[in-house]
């Protein structure tokens, strides 16, 4: 069973189902919904909506992008229809469980290479980034958020707002976390991992170094429009209360 917790941005209402345990039952509890694995987009989107405290706030949440590593030390970001992890979740999970790594196929992985921009509008198109490893140890400034690869390609047009809600937290930086060259060397083969956005209890980082074998929250999500009669008026006046099961929560006064 998932729990569903609605939130309200200006004219877009956002629905997020949680399902909690292991990983690749939540992956099958979203797909049997018809939902996927929420993206860092759309997680940015939750939180401005809900604010600092919300429920998606506090700590980090597993996203639909993820990170591949490669010997000579490229790595990629892909977007959740390029995502590994996302084709075969009871192996990953397994793997992470054993402390191992899910490898790509040769041919996965020259798939990816092709479609790797630096660009990211390019990489948006695309569905795969080139991270630069110098790029990522610097972290990302909030202020750049719409204009560095990583943040621009993650959030989309949500980039600004959330760096803006970063702001209102006293947060102006953002970590990027990668595997250790070390790790990635003595594999010899590429590899996929996790992405984590983390919260305000990880300082609202990124890890692209997050692994699936613990039991987890495994978040979906979908952007609903129709609004039940007075939850709007309700919201609006910064009450949040339970609806037909739902649970919905104030718009953050500006």
């Amino acid at each position: 069973m998932m729990d569903k917790l609605v939130l309200q941005l200006e004219e877009r209402q956002l629905a997020v189902h949680s399902f909690i345990g292991e990983f690749e039952r939540g992956i099958a509890a979203l797909k049997e919904s018809g939902l996927e694995l929420i993206t860092a987009s759309e997680i940015a989107m939750a939180r401005v909506a809900g604010g600092r405290g919300g429920s998606l706030d506090f700590y980090g949440v597993l996203v639909g992008e993820s990170v591949v590593y490669f010997p000579d030390g490229t790595i990629l970001v892909t977007d959740r229809s390029h995502n590994y992890l996302l084709r075969k979740p009871a192996a990953a999970a397994r793997a992470h469980r054993k402390e191992e790594e899910l490898y790509l196929s040769g041919r996965a992985a020259k798939e990816l290479c092709d479609k790797a921009e630096v660009d990211a509008e390019k990489a948006i198109g695309s569905g795969v980034l080139y991270l630069s490893r110098k790029n990522a140890k610097s972290g990302v400034f909030s202020c750049a958020f719409g204009e560095v690869a990583l943040t621009r390609f993650l959030f989309g047009e949500m980039a600004e707002p959330y760096a803006r809600f970063l702001e209102q937290q006293n947060k102006r930086h953002a970590i990027v976390q990668v595997a250790s060259p070390r790790h990635v060397q003595k594999h010899g083969h590429p590899f996929v991992r996790a992405m984590r956005i983390e919260g305000s209890y990880h300082g609202y980082g990124f890890n692209c170094d997050s692994e699936v074998g613990d039991l987890c929250h495994v978040n979906g999500a979908r952007i609903e429009l129709a609004i039940p009669s007075g939850v709007m008026r309700a919201l609006g006046r910064g009450r949040g209360f339970e609806y037909d099961g739902v649970k919905y929560e104030p718009v953050p006064a500006k």
